[in-house]
């Protein structure tokens, strides 16, 4: 792994782009500080007053940092501090991702049975976090008994799944484009490197501490209401489970020390037997003193240059204290650091995890010792020595590795028989072939034409027959075949069930996952909104040929705040071309109101499409965003809003100029009443400003129940036919009646076998001719006031004549 620059690179907080790479000549007393535990990431460094540096060091931007493992991990700027007498400037900095705590929040409910991508994505969606590396870990439930932050509940998911977290950030060029969140089973390596007194080790403490000692455990779990689940129904009607030999050390007069244990669980199927297990295993722990262990140890890799001794984060290694009597061996875990680009000797570790490791060598020379005393008078004094040659050998062996093993059993045409149980067997034509080798467990047998192969690694077991049947009960966490031939697979509790008949899937949705993890339905799902590409709003002409005024009103579905225009010459712009694509930032933008299926504390998504836009030839950009509103009309139009939900998203590509789907999904009030109440969907910009040359485009916008958005199907053709842009030469009502323009061009006719009745007003602007002839030719009518005064003028072969008609 290649070596960190030391290179601190400042990013706008507003822009994420870089605006100041510092070098490492530039700055001092730089202090990273780290834990595994809870994710505490901090970084200080200093640089000069009054540079170019020290003017970007404001407050919420952020620093990027590579480490040693080679993530880019962003830092958010919390404190500066200026110090007058050495013109010196402090930059404090946190990890950016403590920022989830004020990214919005996760409302109460009970999530069964999800993985831990799921998890992670209901705790991410809206942030600008985006779910990275995972490793599997089966199946997991969890209560959300309160409204929690993204932060919090990332942490009770690591916690659930016994996972750990790391963040880090993805750049190109000179702006950061995604930020990740990665769940690994364990961070660091299993170096194998040792930290000994005088080199590395700066000092070692061995801690016992028998506080917590008990000789009766008493269990119990809360079960709903007042109830509680004991051991005492299988324990011969005693609650507590005890330790005999616990009891024999540690009691005082006779009387038991007790200590209590409830089990923390979301599982439903905890009982009396199982919790006895579980308090086995807690006993175990609480009846021996605790022991623990303070290390620190300093880094030699970066004093001396040495890249092999090197210490990563969460990196366990060997330590070894010989000035310990007896001499003290520990494997142990690199937990928190302290670390200096600029100055080496400062870097420094503190260690957790341990596991003691007894010396055997030291262990049988005890025993040796003690065997020698006993026998010294009673012992053949040649088996004494031999014994003592043995000793020696062992000993010296102790720190050799074991690199192979090799039994073979050749091939022989003798019958062996074996009468056990007054069953005899035959086996002939037998070898076998069993290997042990530092990577890899082989195992080979042979009876007549029947071979078995077995290979075994740290990944992997590759068994190698022509069939293998499996008569029991199997369960596997994941199964990977090229092909599975069977009557019937049936998934989780038969939710899923495949046979002869097909498919049948109960209660469950199809999901599709697009490459920045959004999940839509492709259930069709009916969408709340009637226009859902603003099809129905006037297109109203501004003199401008690129765009159009953006005019929804009463009784129309939308209606524009401030000034709205549509994008009508896409492909001028050279962009995916978007139906209707409506330019909107802070302050202008459409909102329509929804009040049929909305219902109290059910779960809805809105969504919609998001693209860059078109300001004065230029593309821009800006971050989109979905506004909920629960609002109570005061009249028709105006109304005052008593609830809202927002949620914005990263700002759509201006080199790419493709169109990206954003959801958001939210739970309406209990409080919400339908036949008072209405929801107000806002399509609108988080930071966009027209005026200042950003905005952002969108069309395609859907509402519908429940968690995920449904498919979405762009029907630009009904669309443009409906805005005009792809005319239709005529309308055929009832297979006679046709309404459209003439073949001529020049009218616009009704062609029907019926009479054409109106049965309101007819208004005509410019009059009526009776006489199916030309406009104003004989046979028009109108009226107007004319040089003859007001009234109806009539055109016949005399030309105009005036009548008043009474």
């Amino acid at each position: 792994m290649r070596t960190p620059s030391g290179t601190l690179h400042v990013v706008d907080f507003k822009t994420n782009q870089t605006i100041a790479a510092i070098q490492p000549k530039d700055y001092w007393d730089d202090k990273r500080h780290w834990e595994i535990k809870n994710n505490v990431d901090t970084l200080e460094f200093k640089v000069f007053d009054k540079t170019r540096n020290s003017i970007t060091l404001m407050q919420q931007n952020l620093v990027l940092k590579e480490v040693r493992d080679g993530r880019i991990v962003p830092y958010v700027i919390t404190e500066v501090e200026k110090d007058s007498e050495d013109r010196s400037v402090t930059a404090y900095a946190s990890g950016e991702w403590v920022q989830l705590a004020k990214s919005g929040y996760i409302p109460p409910q009970k999530l069964e049975g999800k993985t831990i991508n799921e998890f992670m994505d209901i705790a991410l969606i809206g942030t600008k976090w985006r779910r990275g590396r995972t490793e599997y870990s089966s199946f997991r439930s969890l209560t959300i008994d309160e409204f929690i932050d993204p932060l919090s509940l990332l942490k009770k998911i690591e916690s659930l799944f016994e996972m750990e977290i790391q963040y880090r950030a993805e750049i190109v060029g000179s702006k950061i484009v995604a930020r990740y969140v990665d769940m690994v089973a364990k961070r660091g390596r299993d170096t194998g490197k040792e930290v000994t007194l005088g080199k590395d080790l700066i000092g070692i403490k061995r801690i016992e501490n028998s506080q917590n000692i008990c000789t009766a455990l008493l269990g119990f779990v809360k079960k709903e209401g007042s109830d509680f689940i004991t051991i005492a129904d299988i324990n011969k009607g005693v609650p507590y489970l005890v330790d005999d030999d616990a009891f024999q050390r540690w009691n005082e007069d006779g009387v038991h020390k007790f200590g209590f244990y409830s089990p923390e669980t979301e599982s439903q199927d905890m009982d009396p037997n199982r919790l006895l297990t579980l308090m086995k295993t807690e006993m175990k722990k609480r009846i021996n003193t605790s022991v623990s262990y303070e290390v620190s140890a300093h880094s030699i890799g970066r004093i001396f240059g040495m890249s092999h001794e090197l210490i990563y984060e969460g990196d366990t290694l060997r330590i070894k204290d010989t000035g310990f009597t007896p001499q003290l061996f520990l494997v142990a875990r690199a937990i928190s650091g302290d670390e200096s680009f600029t100055d080496p000797s400062k870097d420094k570790y503190t260690f957790g995890d341990y596991v003691e490791i007894i010396d055997t060598r030291e262990e049988l020379q005890k025993l040796y010792n003690k065997l020698r005393d006993s026998l010294y008078d009673k012992a053949d004094m040649d088996a004494l020595k031999e014994l003592e040659i043995q000793l020696e050998e062992t000993s010296n062996g102790f720190d050799e590795r074991l690199i192979a093993m090799k039994t073979s059993l050749e091939k022989t045409d003798e019958s062996i028989i074996l009468n056990a149980q007054a069953v005899n067997q035959q086996m002939e034509k037998l070898s076998s072939d069993f290997s042990v080798t530092a990577k890899e467990i082989s195992s080979k047998v042979t009876k007549g034409e029947i071979i078995s192969t077995i290979n075994q690694t740290a990944e992997q077991i590759t068994i190698d027959v022509s069939k293998l049947a499996i008569n029991a009960d199997t369960i596997v966490k994941w199964l990977t075949a090229e092909g599975i031939d069977t009557n019937f697979i049936s998934v989780r509790g038969d939710k899923i069930t495949i046979d002869k008949n097909g498919v049948t899937v109960k209660m469950l949705d199809f999901l599709y996952e697009d490459e920045r993890g959004t999940k839509t339905t492709v259930i069709s799902k009916r969408n709340l909104i009637a226009d859902h590409d603003f099809s129905s709003v006037t297109k109203k002409n501004i003199g401008h040929n690129d765009y159009s005024g953006f005019e929804g009103g009463y009784g129309l579905p939308w209606r524009a705040n401030g000034n709205v225009i549509i994008e009508k010459n896409t492909s001028v712009f050279n962009y995916e071309q978007m139906v209707n694509a409506t330019r909107v930032d802070m302050y202008n933008y459409p909102e329509t109101t929804v009040k049929n299926g909305i219902h109290p504390g059910n779960v809805y998504t809105v969504s919609a499409h998001f693209r860059c836009a078109m300001v004065n030839g230029k593309r821009v950009t800006a971050k989109p965003q979905l506004h909920v509103c629960y609002v109570t009309y005061r009249d028709n139009v105006h109304y005052d809003i008593w609830y809202e939900a927002k949620l914005s998203f990263d700002a759509p590509s201006t080199y790419y100029g493709d169109i990206q789907r954003r959801s958001f999904t939210f739970t309406v009030p209990t409080s919400y009443n339908s036949q008072e109440h209405a929801v107000v969907i806002k399509v609108e910009s988080a930071d966009a400003n027209i005026g200042q040359g950003t905005a952002v485009c969108v069309s395609g916008v859907t509402l519908v129940s429940g968690k995920y958005a449904s498919m979405y199907d762009w029907d630009r053709a009904a669309a443009e036919r409906t805005d005009g842009i792809q005319p239709f030469n005529m309308i055929t009502v009832g297979g006679v009646n046709n309404i459209g323009p003439a073949a001529d061009g020049q009218t616009f006719d009704i062609s029907t076998e019926k009479e054409v009745k109106f049965l309101t007003n007819i208004r005509a602007v410019q009059g009526v001719n009776l006489g199916g002839n030309a406009f104003q030719g004989w046979g028009h009518i109108r009226f107007t006031d004319g040089n003859r005064g007001v009234g109806f003028y009539v055109n016949n072969s005399n030309g105009w004549n005036f009548n008043a008609l009474g």
